[in-house]
């Protein structure tokens, strides 16, 4: 049962898996804007955000399990429509499609977890699904160079995976335990529906800590090409050597969690305020690359640890819909983590492209400084 509830995140981390085909689907739309091609991989963030925050009400109505079993569904047959259809608008009606899917299923599926485990186990767990979701973004990709050289539509074959990952979803997951009786508050209202202020707090924190995150990976090949520091092959090693870190992070957090508690936040706080730094000094690929093994080992870490504490923190019978809006918190952010990087350097008044990692470095060390005294 473990296996087939966490494959549902290989789903999640196959979002920007076909970016390998775009050069040669830029080609083949020569009518649209480049902009308008590698859109293709981020427009489904704009379904997602609205999405995780419907499907909390979504599984009241339907059930948690039938939700996430809809959204596998729908993200393997929208995703694998360009396989059939090179038309834009239909690519682009259908990367909408799949990101209703993955709306549907991003914040359940980490829900869920919390639903069947608990302690140390569900600790263990959340810091596997992430760890999934970064690997399939890897392998996945890696794939996608493989299938682009029978032409760019086979990129998208690799949506195929959501068949057996549904099959095993529907056949080995049971429904999850019923909630507990939801409270009320002295009007008689009740209090299982609303966000309280730590959860709230706990969404801000995560999401600034996934735009300076997202905020590397975008802005990492500019710095190696601008600067000279080396080719985009280089630049490309560098994003690979993150998505292993991401990786690694995930599967270590259950060991560190056991080892340090909530202070696994403080360290990776710590670790992010020495990479963003060292980004903004690296006059090398590998300087940026340590910088990126630090970042990328460090934000699974403070993610996996805030959903792993929602289900504690939140109120009575609000845990789907909590998880939910810290989901929603993290997509928003990455999704404005570009305009992001350019906000804060017009603001520094710098043509450096690695400008902006040196407020994100006092913008994390304060975080870090934030969770130590708000929630130590």
């Amino acid at each position: 049962m473990r296996a087939a509830l966490l494959s549902v995140s290989l789903i999640i981390g196959s979002q920007t898996a076909i970016s390998p085909a775009l050069p040669a689907m830029v080609e083949q739309f020569s009518d649209q804007s480049r902009n308008a091609v590698e859109s293709l991989t981020t427009i489904q963030c704009l379904p997602i955000i609205l999405m995780v925050m419907a499907s909390a009400l979504l599984a009241e109505r339907f059930g948690k399990k039938r939700v996430v079993a809809f959204g596998v569904a729908l993200s393997a047959i929208a995703g694998t429509v360009p396989l059939v259809c090179q038309d834009y608008p239909v690519i682009l009606v259908s990367r909408l499609v799949f990101g209703v899917g993955i709306g549907c299923l991003n914040g359940l599926a980490v829900s869920l977890v919390g639903d069947f485990f608990e302690g140390q186990e569900r600790a263990t767990l959340m810091g596997v699904r992430s760890s999934m979701e970064t690997l399939s973004t890897a392998v996945l990709s890696a794939l996608v160079g493989v299938l682009v050289a029978f032409g760019w539509r086979w990129a998208f074959s690799i949506y195929l995976i959501g068949v057996p990952i549904l099959a095993a979803f529907v056949l080995l997951v049971p429904d999850p335990p019923a909630p507990a009786r939801e409270a009320t508050d002295a009007s008689g209202e009740k209090a299982g529906h609303a966000l309280n202020a730590e959860v709230v707090g706990l969404a801000i924190f995560s999401g600034l800590i996934c735009m300076v995150a997202n905020g590397f990976v975008i802005r990492v090949p500019s710095i190696v090409e601008g600067q000279v520091m080396g080719t985009a092959v280089e630049a490309s090693l560098v994003v690979s050597a993150t998505t292993v870190s991401g990786t690694v992070a995930g599967i270590a957090y259950g060991s560190l969690h056991r080892l340090l508690g909530r202070h696994v936040v403080t360290l990776a706080c710590a670790l992010m305020v020495a990479g963003t730094f060292l980004c903004y000094v690296a006059d090398s690929v590998l300087a940026l690359g340590v910088a990126g093994v630090l970042l990328d080992f460090a934000w699974p870490l403070v993610i996996s640890h805030v959903m792993n504490m929602v289900p504690e923190r939140c109120a009575d019978g609000a845990a789907t819909l909590s998880t939910a809006f810290v989901v929603a918190a993290t997509a928003t952010t990455s999704l404005f983590a570009p305009t992001a990087l350019n906000v804060i350097g017009a603001v520094m008044g710098s043509a450096s492209l690695a400008a902006p990692f040196a407020a994100y470095a006092v913008m994390t060390a304060c975080l870090g400084v934030w969770w130590v005294v708000r929630l130590g």
